[in-house]
């Protein structure tokens, strides 16, 4: 089988959450004996917020990739960034008509949100005869600015968009309702939960035993409530626990969201006691993931947070290390509080403080809960089981395609 991941929405093999899961989507489908090719679309880099993705070609992990437009680094003009998508857009063409040509595709994975790259893959999908699937992992515009032409847009882009495609691969229960109405007669929907390659050597098991021990937080610091509640968290038990510190791994390019976050640190008197990392390469995380001690993810309640299911959750739950999160979403269903993890309720800082200081007061037991989290990781999330069920997926679509054509 041959499968091509592409889109507009991740950039490959360093980026955040759309870019772990897409690495996971195509490490385990590689495992599994599936022929994997990963496309971008567009650049992924920004030249004034640091390059982590230099190569605009060829093998990560054993997964090959390429960059369409044949750029990794934004462009400064308006016309320059037309012309690269242009050019994406044409090299998209030529490659899957080559690879059709030379090999059996079988499908197309899609992550994009933009009307123009969806028609493209789907008119592209239906001329070489291949099976188009588009992956969510959130719900619809819903990081666009709410204006009266949303609100009209939305629900016509939501009724008609969603009904071009011959399957979606959602990421929690809530957008499998959601979606399931919005598809034409004969799509099919698979939900497939976050995706962890669960460590299986000592090393990842390690914790910092030099020093402070650390308290991790892995994500985009666009979320800026989330962060900024995070390091007021952490300023109400800092002088109880002076060998703790809090590290804050990610960024927010483009912004000037760090600035705020390190001016909060110190108006709260924790300089020194809490550190930023900015952006880490993929290959180095599983170092910051083996160097933690406890991890906590503190989201808010709302839209975002019911549909969507966070990559780093997994990757936390993996290392066998404690957890602190809040009850948002699908959490509930595979996660139990103080079994396999500690659950808070969401928009609650004070409760979200009292659980955290209760684990670094009870570490021993804690361990036994961050273990039990680790068999979640196993027996729910391991990424070469979940895409198993991908490629049992696209042998459904097939096998109905021929049956309907017969």
């Amino acid at each position: 089988m041959q499968i091509t991941i592409v889109g507009d929405a991740f950039g490959f093999p360093n980026g955040y959450g759309a870019t772990a899961r897409v690495h996971a989507y195509a490490k385990g489908l590689t495992e599994n004996g599936v022929s994997v090719h990963v496309i971008c679309f567009k650049t992924s880099e920004r030249a004034e917020s640091g390059i982590a993705n230099t190569e605009t070609q060829g093998v990560y992990d054993g997964i090959p990739f390429e960059y369409a437009c044949g750029a990794t680094v934004r462009a400064n003009t308006f016309w320059l960034r037309r012309w690269l998508e242009i050019k994406g857009a044409w090299r998209f063409w030529r490659l899957m008509r080559e690879m059709k040509r030379h090999e059996k595709i079988d499908a197309i994975i899609l992550f994009s949100n933009s009307v123009s790259w969806i028609i493209l893959t789907v008119l592209l999908s239906k001329l070489v005869g291949i099976k188009c699937i588009q992956e969510k992992s959130e719900f619809p515009l819903v990081y666009r600015k709410k204006t009266i032409w949303l609100k009209l847009y939305a629900p016509i882009y939501t009724h008609t968009i969603y009904r071009l495609f011959d399957g979606l691969i959602v990421i929690s229960s809530h957008l499998e309702n959601y979606f399931a109405n919005r598809i034409r007669k004969g799509a099919r929907i698979l939900r497939i939960p976050i995706l962890v390659q669960v460590p299986r050597n000592k090393y990842a098991m390690q914790t910092s035993d030099r020093g402070k021990q650390r308290i991790v937080y892995i994500g985009s610091l666009h979320q800026l409530g989330e962060v900024s509640s995070l390091i007021q968290i952490f300023a109400t038990l800092a002088d109880k626990y002076l060998n703790w510190n809090l590290q804050i791994i990610g960024d927010a390019p483009v912004t000037d969201i760090l600035d705020q976050l390190k001016q909060l640190v110190n108006d709260l008197h924790l300089n020194g006691r809490v550190v930023f990392t900015g952006r880490v390469k993929r290959c180095e995380l599983s170092r910051y993931l083996a160097g933690a001690n406890v991890f906590v993810l503190p989201r808010s309640s709302g839209v975002i947070s019911q549909a969507g299911f966070p990559t780093k959750l997994g990757e936390y739950l993996a290392t066998g290390k404690p957890a602190v999160v809040t009850n948002t979403g699908d959490i509930p269903l595979y996660l139990k509080d103080g079994v396999n993890a500690y659950l808070v309720q969401p928009n609650d800082i004070e409760a979200f403080a009292r659980r955290l200081r209760y684990v670094l007061s009870n570490f021993s037991e804690a361990m036994k809960v961050g273990r039990s989290g680790q068999k979640i990781a196993v027996q729910y999330f391991d990424y070469k089981v979940q895409t198993k069920r991908i490629i049992d997926f696209i042998g459904i679509l097939k096998h109905e395609k021929v049956k309907n054509d017969l």
